[in-house]
C-alpha cells in the first residue's frame, strides 16, 4: 500500500474548507461531492493544493485512506464525500492508501482503482448470488428478497469467463513456448486461477481482465446515470445546473475519474452547451475509453480520429457505442456525427460485441 504523509496537514486543510461553507451557510456541513471538495481545496490554496504531495495519485485516493474521518458514496450527483469525524489526527485513523496492483480473479485485492464491492459484483460469477446496485447507500451488494426492482448488476457468466480466456489466449499463444502453451491450454480448460498461467502471462492476464470489468461497469452506470440525471433535473433551477455540472467536470477531469466525465458531458450538451454534438461525443469517447481518465480532450470527431492510435481500439468501439446510446436517450442524434469512426471501428465493434460484419447503425444502437 502507499503511504500517505503530512495527513495532519490535509486533515487541518479539510477542517477549514468545511469551516467555511459553515459560515457561508450558517449551517453545520454534512457532505458535498467529491468535484465540488476538489475545486474548494484548490480554491482554499490559490489552486496549489495536489494530492500528490500527500502521498496519494488523487483525491479520491487520498480521501479513501481518511476512514472512518469521512466517507466515500457513491450518489446521483457523482461521488459524495460524507463528513463523520474530522477532530481525528493521523494517529487515529488507519492508512489504507490504494495500491496499484491488478486484481485476482476472486476479488481479493484491496486495489481502489475498482473498488471491491463493484469487483466482487461482476467477477462472483460462482456464488450464485444476484447483485444489485443500492442507489440509496451508493453500493454493490448481494439482492434480498425487497429487491425485486433493483437494477441488476452484470455478473460474469463462467461461458462468458471461458470466452475471455480463449480470446486473450489466441491474442497470445504465438509468443508461448511450447511447454507454456500446454500450462496456458489447461489454466484455460480446468478453469484454474491465475497463478497457473506461464508467469509472463499473469499480469497481462491480470490488466485484461480488469479492462474487462471497466468496460461492463461502464456500459451500466452509462444506462443508470441517464436514469436518475432525469429524475435529479426534473426537480432541480435550470439556471442552478450548469455551474455546478460545470464545476463537477472540471474537477472530474483534473482527477482523471473516468466514469462520471461522459455522463457529465452529456449533461452539458442537453443544456444547450455551446459545445457541438461531434465535440462531446469525441470527449466522451475518449474519456471513456482508457482507464485513466481523458488522454487528451479533442475538439471535434475528426481530431479523435487523427490520434486514435493513442487509444486501445476495442476500448474505443464499446465508448463509441455506449456514447451514441447515452446521448440518444437524452433526445440527441449523435450517430450521424460518427460515420467516419464507425467506419474504421466497425471490425472491433463487431468482434466486441460479437456481431461480425454488423455495424454500429445496423444492430448496436
Amino acid at each position: 500500500m502507499a503511504k500517505l504523509n503530512n495527513v495532519d496537514s490535509f486533515l487541518d486543510l479539510l477542517r477549514k474548507v468545511v469551516a467555511d461553507v459553515d459560515k457561508k451557510t450558517n449551517s453545520p456541513t454534512r457532505s458535498m461531492t467529491l468535484a465540488v471538495l476538489n475545486n474548494r481545496l484548490l480554491q482554499k490554496t490559490l489552486r496549489r493544493f495536489n494530492p500528490r504531495d500527500y502521498g496519494a495519485t488523487n483525491l479520491r485516493e487520498l480521501l479513501e485512506t481518511l476512514q472512518p474521518a469521512l466517507e466515500l458514496s457513491l450518489e446521483k450527483g457523482g461521488p459524495m464525500v460524507i463528513f463523520r469525524d474530522l477532530s481525528v489526527t493521523s494517529a487515529e485513523l488507519k492508512n489504507k492508501a490504494s495500491a496499484s496492483e491488478d486484481f485476482e480473479e476472486g476479488g481479493r485485492s484491496t486495489s481502489g482503482r475498482i473498488r471491491n464491492d463493484l469487483w466482487m459484483a461482476i467477477m462472483d460469477y460462482s456464488g450464485g448470488s444476484r447483485y444489485v446496485w443500492d442507489e440509496r447507500r451508493g453500493v454493490a451488494r448481494t439482492a434480498s428478497q425487497e429487491d425485486q426492482e433493483a437494477p441488476s448488476l452484470p455478473t460474469v457468466t463462467p461461458d462468458e469467463l471461458d470466452d475471455w480466456r480463449s480470446k486473450f489466449l489466441a491474442s497470445n499463444e504465438a509468443t508461448l513456448a511450447p511447454t507454456d502453451l500446454v500450462l496456458a491450454n489447461r489454466w484455460r480448460n480446468q478453469r484454474l486461477p491465475t497463478s497457473s498461467l506461464p508467469s509472463e502471462l499473469q499480469q497481462s492476464w491480470n490488466k485484461e481482465l480488469n479492462r474487462r470489468v471497466r468496460q461492463r461497469l461502464s456500459t451500466f452506470f452509462a444506462s443508470r446515470e441517464k436514469i436518475a440525471h432525469d429524475d435529479e433535473r426534473d426537480q432541480q433551477d435550470p439556471t442552478e445546473i450548469a455551474p455546478v455540472a460545470d464545476e463537477e467536470l472540471a474537477a472530474a477531469l483534473n482527477a482523471g475519474d473516468f466514469f462520471p466525465v461522459g455522463e457529465l458531458l452529456a449533461r452539458r450538451l442537453e443544456q444547450n452547451s455551446h459545445k457541438t454534438v461531434s465535440t462531446v461525443l469525441a470527449q466522451m469517447v475518449v474519456a471513456w475509453s482508457s482507464s485513466k481518465g481523458p488522454l487528451f480532450q479533442p475538439e471535434s470527431m475528426s481530431e479523435l480520429i487523427s490520434r486514435l492510435d493513442s487509444l486501445p481500439n476495442e476500448s474505443v468501439a464499446l465508448a463509441l457505442v455506449n456514447a451514441v446510446r447515452r446521448l440518444r436517450k437524452g433526445g440527441i442524434q449523435a450517430l450521424d456525427t460518427a460515420v467516419d469512426l464507425n467506419f474504421k471501428l466497425h471490425k472491433n465493434i463487431a468482434l466486441v460485441f460479437g456481431n461480425c460484419g454488423e455495424t454500429l447503425a445496423e444492430r448496436h444502437v
